[in-house]
């Protein structure tokens, strides 16, 4: 049987300060991203801070930061080998994870600059290659390439490494080079403002959405690209300074349409829908999303579903919609950290193994990095995902 490929498909838009952009796949909006110009994200973002509060049996601090005129306290693990820094000492650090409800964001002192082939560790030494590039010689080159090129700029000798992204397959060792050299200068202009400092700010922000997603997503996923208005602009600019977009600006459209771009293509009726715990499945059946502070439950109910001969009929036939179902919008909500979806109850083990088997099929679509348990007997699917 041949299978169809999958078609693709980015959309931009920006209006009234804020930045939007939605992958759809065969129609279906999967993925949306949005940023405010007056609250751009924190996550990423390098900050010389200042211990506030010292918990000992946690071996963590609250450090206090400032982005322009507002000033928050992160929470900071420090590592078990390294002694926790007294109150008021200055310290370095990056956002790795933004307040999400009563939880301050959370921060590193493990700095991390992406680059397009590298994500350069200025606080390792260590060389190391994404878990994404499968075959082990392939790894194994790719870190000899890295070791190579991070020597040759002279990263090595200050015991800075890096970590080499999918995208090193289509590096020349002389474009390797230039972005590890890049992100070496970046890492000193670091050093030297942190040293400036005077108190607490920023030191390093993140590229805006649209860069972010050309160097982290468009670059890897083939797709046509359609943009609105001033997003185009911006969205060529952010081409223009990545290596081997030739064929992303081939791809790369204007809108021009009267009707809004994401009116046209449904995308603000999908994102109005996100505010709902319930979620229509086709046939009657729904799924209810509650996020709780130490998980996210999705409960598969029956609701007006009354198809299937029987009920174990009923609760497959159900249960293979909603994993598919579940999958997309685990994806689309950008849901974390640990996610139990509790399918209707199979007593037939192919049953739960053939429902097992779409479930992983459909998340193994998501970009982000996922870890999923089979179907338990009492037909709980468990897992984890690091968010987007």
């Amino acid at each position: 049987m041949t299978l169809l490929a999958t078609k693709r498909q980015w959309l931009f838009t920006s209006s009234d300060g804020e930045r939007r952009a939605a992958l759809l796949e065969d129609d279906h909006v999967v993925e949306l991203y949005y940023e405010s110009a007056l609250r751009p994200p924190y996550k990423g973002c390098v900050f010389s801070g200042e211990v506030q509060d010292v918990i000992s049996s946690m071996h963590a601090v609250f450090v206090a930061v400032t982005q322009g005129i507002h000033t928050f306290t992160v929470f900071l693990q420090v590592r078990p080998q390294e002694p926790l820094p007294c109150a008021h000492t200055r310290v370095i650090v990056q956002i790795n994870s933004e307040a999400r409800g009563t939880k301050a964001p959370e921060a590193t002192e493990e700095i991390t600059l992406p680059g397009y082939y590298v994500v350069l560790t200025p606080r390792s030494s260590h060389v190391g290659s994404s878990k994404k590039l499968s075959m082990s010689d392939e790894r194994a080159q790719a870190k000899v390439r890295l070791g190579r090129a991070l020597e040759s700029c002279g990263a090595s000798a200050e015991g800075v490494g890096a970590i080499a992204r999918t995208s090193i397959r289509d590096a020349s060792d002389v474009q390797l080079e230039a972005e590890c050299a890049s992100l070496l200068e970046c890492w000193h202009g670091i050093e030297k403002r942190a040293a400036r400092a005077g108190k607490p700010e920023i030191l390093w922000q993140e590229e805006n959405l649209f860069s972010r997603l050309v160097r982290d997503r468009l670059m890897t996923v083939s797709a046509s690209i359609l943009a609105e208005g001033e997003s185009y602009t911006e969205l060529c600019e952010a081409l223009s300074s990545q290596p081997n977009a030739r064929s992303l600006f081939d791809a790369t459209e204007l809108y021009a349409d009267p009707l809004p771009l994401f009116e046209t293509f449904g995308v603000d009726e999908v994102a109005r829908a996100l505010r709902e715990r319930s979620v229509e499945l086709f046939g009657g059946g729904e799924l209810i999303i509650d996020c709780t502070e130490a998980l996210v439950a999705i409960d598969v109910n029956t609701a007006h579903y009354t198809g299937g001969k029987n009920f174990a009929e009923t609760a497959l036939v159900l249960n293979e919609t909603a994993a598919r179902e579940a999958a997309r919008q685990i994806r689309l909500r950008n849901l974390s950290g640990i996610i139990v979806v509790d399918f209707i109850n199979m007593n037939d083990e192919k049953s739960r193994q053939q429902v097992d088997e779409i479930f992983a099929t459909e998340l193994a679509k998501d970009p982000a990095r996922i870890r999923v348990l089979p179907i338990d007997e009492l037909g709980l699917a468990k897992l984890t995902r690091r968010r987007q």
